[in-house]
């Protein structure tokens, strides 16, 4: 590149990052066939912001893209911040998802191209972060590590959520043109990850029941979450939980679902959530549950040592104003429930506490014992009710 050439692209450049909307809009209609995106995605909820068909414009995504033959054509590899592609973001005045940066518009060429876009594209995979992206014309995918959204080992404890997961989603357009859907790429956005959701309720009215800690123990952290080889991911195809990998040689750990809460649970009639204002994330797996009678009945620490999963529920549980278990100082009782679970990846499910049982640390029964019954849609409720 010679001298007068370099200058014209710093020029360039500096105009391109002063453009308003609407210049944006006058670039855009000048270049006919530049490569537009267009999203799809169905109601969620998550921990972190509840993502939906209103606000999924509150983030912006990565696209990469190679031809059929593997060349790069969006996005590439950087050896100190992992994998760039091209932000896409949404413009209010265009209406329209288009690039967050002008310098990286791309248009149509002759070859056939493959799109991969990763959802939210603003959070650079990094090797301390808990979450990185990998993208080649040989693989794409996403290196996954839930967190302990209630961590206690960072400072000021009056905050409750110290970390925030990622609703990450993923979309797939292959062996596109510009013919395809004139000049549009559009994704249809899936998610990589599980939701659960706690709610309790109590079956005897002369029970009291007020919950200020929910742990679940003994799950897997991470793994890898592969696109599956599909041409087109349509909004009514299901992602299959083979497309994740090294789940179970991944640590476990046992995040809170509430913490330091003071929840008054009511009868059958006014079930209540307790696991706070929207779901947790988890990594689709298969739960073992604690097992608690027959030959191999084991104690909580059994348990924790062979990584069978149980919830564990620090409370206030009363009859007639009697204590149902021992408590502590501050009048606390701890309740242990094996717990079991098959999540899917892009599932919601929802567990109901119905407090008359549980098991103390040995095993033993404390009234009854806790069962499970389980229903499951698509980012809907799917009642899962808990005796216990």
């Amino acid at each position: 590149m010679n001298k007068m050439s370099v200058t014209w692209v710093a020029i360039f450049g500096v105009l391109l990052a002063g453009c308003s909307d609407m210049e944006i809009a006058n670039v855009e209609t000048s270049s006919r066939n530049v490569i537009s995106f267009n999203v799809l995605s169905n109601a969620v909820e998550t921990r972190v912001t509840p993502i939906n068909s209103s606000n999924l414009k509150s983030e912006d995504f990565s696209v990469f893209c190679y031809t059929t033959n593997g060349v790069p054509f969006i996005g590439c590899v950087d050896v100190n911040y992992n994998h760039h592609g091209v932000r896409i973001k949404w413009y209010d005045k265009l209406n329209k998802w288009y690039y967050s940066n002008l310098s990286e518009v791309h248009y149509w060429p002759v070859d056939v191209l493959n799109f991969y876009a990763i959802y939210p594209g603003t959070t650079i995979g990094r090797s301390d972060e808990h979450y990185e992206w990998e993208f080649t014309n040989k693989f794409q995918g996403v290196h996954y590590k839930c967190l302990d959204e209630f961590n206690t080992d960072l400072p000021d404890d009056n905050i409750q959520v110290k970390h925030k997961n990622h609703d990450v989603m993923y979309g797939i357009a292959r062996e596109q043109v510009y013919s395809t859907n004139n000049g549009v790429v559009k994704f249809h956005f899936k998610h990589i990850l599980s939701q659960i959701v706690f709610k309790a309720k109590k079956n005897l009215e002369s029970m009291t029941v007020t919950i200020k800690d929910i742990k679940l123990h003994n799950i897997k952290q991470g793994g890898t979450f592969t696109y599956p080889d599909v041409q087109y991911t349509k909004a009514d195809v299901e992602t299959s939980r083979d497309c994740w990998s090294k789940v179970d040689e991944a640590d476990t750990y046992s995040p809170y679902i509430i913490k330091d809460g003071n929840i008054s649970v009511g009868t059958d009639d006014t079930d209540i959530t307790v696991s706070g204002d929207s779901p947790s994330l988890v990594v689709p797996q298969g739960v073992t549950a604690w097992v608690v009678s027959g030959d191999d009945k084991k104690n909580i620490a059994g348990a924790d040592e062979v990584g069978q999963s149980y919830l564990s529920v620090t409370c206030i549980l009363k009859q007639n104003g009697q204590d149902l278990t021992t408590t502590d100082d501050a009048g606390y009782s701890t309740v242990y429930i094996p717990f079991s679970a098959d999540w899917m990846p892009g599932k919601r499910y929802v567990y109901t506490l119905i407090f008359g049982g549980g098991y103390d640390s040995d095993g033993k029964a404390i009234l009854t014992p806790i069962n499970f019954d389980a229903a499951v849609e698509n980012w809907k409720d799917g009642d899962h009710d808990i005796n216990c």
